[in-house]
């Protein structure tokens, strides 16, 4: 049984402290925040223990793997830069594998026979999920079991196995969080970086053991999409590869502190990504990125020298 106190705290006020969230200068707040993640991690453990065995995909996905790169595909819009001939013949030739996340497959022009694995951890994409969005994703997947493969938290594994066409291509990773306290970035252990998706897919690209992970789209620049309406609202319009990638969110509720505490949480993903991930030896395709700890290689053939109009 957990202690009262300990569910009073992840229920309600640490909750509305956690760790993303500016602490604002107040000690309690940034300790109550520390407390909040500890306390989910706890809680966690006899689950995770119960979900051991669907770590077992990816250890096997790893040893028979014979590719030498990678290429890692973000909703970003510098995924438009990517040469899609070279991606295809690449895959073809047995050189290359492609990861992409959430929603890509729903971007127009993207076959997915280009695409090896999708890479999922926001609630929003299960299956079970209403929205029409979602649904034209799954159906997607599932036409395509043959060939794509899902990676999700285990803790999805009974509900995306449920559906015999995906049994056999469902891989999991561990999802916990132990971000702060730990740098892990194997998806065999609880993460030390911040719960973000595309993290997730270059942390399970990197442990699969590729000699060459390349990456774009991945251009934490949501910040450009950032209005603040009469009302002193806060609302985020889509800056991803499609513009029509989700309608425009009010993010007011979610900051309590305003814009101060949204930049605060876009400050605490690049220092999580550069803490976890810059002794990786990972390739930035995007000249004009933001993310400034990785060696950009703008010239490779994975990308197009310019965009088409």
């Amino acid at each position: 049984m957990i202690p009262k106190i300990f569910t009073e705290l992840l229920s309600k006020k640490v909750q509305a402290n956690a760790i993303h969230r500016s602490p604002s200068g107040s000690l309690v707040k940034a300790l109550l925040a520390k407390l909040y993640l500890l306390l989910n991690f706890i809680v966690s453990i006899p689950e995770a223990r119960r979900c051991r065995k669907y770590l077992f995909g990816i250890i096997n996905e790893r040893m028979k793997n014979t590719r030498t790169s990678a290429l890692v595909l973000g909703n970003g819009p510098s995924a438009k830069k990517v040469e899609w001939s070279t991606v295809s013949r690449r895959r073809q030739s047995g050189d290359l594998h492609v990861f992409t996340m959430n929603y890509f497959l729903l971007n127009k022009g993207i076959s997915p026979l280009d695409i090896d694995y999708v890479v999922m951890s926001d609630p929003g994409c299960l299956p079970s999920s209403q929205d029409e969005r979602t649904k034209n994703l799954w159906e997607i997947i599932e036409n395509n079991a043959g060939t794509i493969k899902v990676i999700t938290p285990t803790g999805w594994h009974k509900v995306l196995c449920s559906d015999s066409k995906l049994t056999d291509t469902c891989l999991h990773f561990d999802d916990r969080s132990l971000e702060t306290f730990s740098r892990n970035v194997s998806p065999l252990q609880p993460r030390g970086y911040i719960s973000m998706t595309a993290l997730k897919a270059l942390a399970v690209a990197n442990f699969i053991g590729y000699k060459n992970i390349s990456f774009i789209g991945i251009d934490n620049d949501w910040f450009r999409g950032l209005k603040v309406d009469g009302d002193n609202r806060l609302i985020q319009e889509s800056v991803h590869v499609t513009s029509d990638y989700h309608k425009p969110i009010d993010l007011t509720e979610e900051y309590q502190l305003g814009v101060g505490d949204y930049f605060y949480d876009l400050a605490e993903n690049f220092l999580s990504f550069r803490r976890c991930f810059s002794n990786l030896k990972l390739i930035n395709l995007d000249k004009d990125s933001l993310i400034d700890f990785f060696e950009k290689d703008p010239n490779s053939d994975l990308v197009k020298l310019r965009l088409d109009k």
